[in-house]
């Protein structure tokens, strides 16, 4: 198990991770935002690394395979801004 803060550090993130990041992060967005965000995905350890980053768990273990949001309040307020935060830099 490995958070995006560490794939941000490591820069290592694979095709189905990215994929399954880029749903996660780009739920209910329009298809234009979702391209910004795969762009954005491509290269992680271009981002500045953040505190809500630690949240996103990704799991790579053959049994529990997947991507995560741990919310401490607010889920869609929460990953809106992990969105911004990923689109600006």
């Amino acid at each position: 198990m490995k958070t995006l803060a560490d794939v941000i550090s490591t820069g290592k993130l694979t095709d189905e991770q990215h994929v399954q990041l880029v749903e996660l992060l780009g739920w209910r967005c329009r298809q234009g935002t979702k391209d910004k965000l795969a762009r954005r995905l491509r290269f992680p350890f271009a981002l500045k690394n953040c505190g809500l980053f630690s949240r996103v768990i990704i799991e790579d273990d053959r049994e529990s395979e997947g991507i995560h949001y741990i919310a401490g309040q607010s889920y869609p307020d929460e990953i809106r801004t992990l969105r911004e935060l990923i689109l600006k830099g």
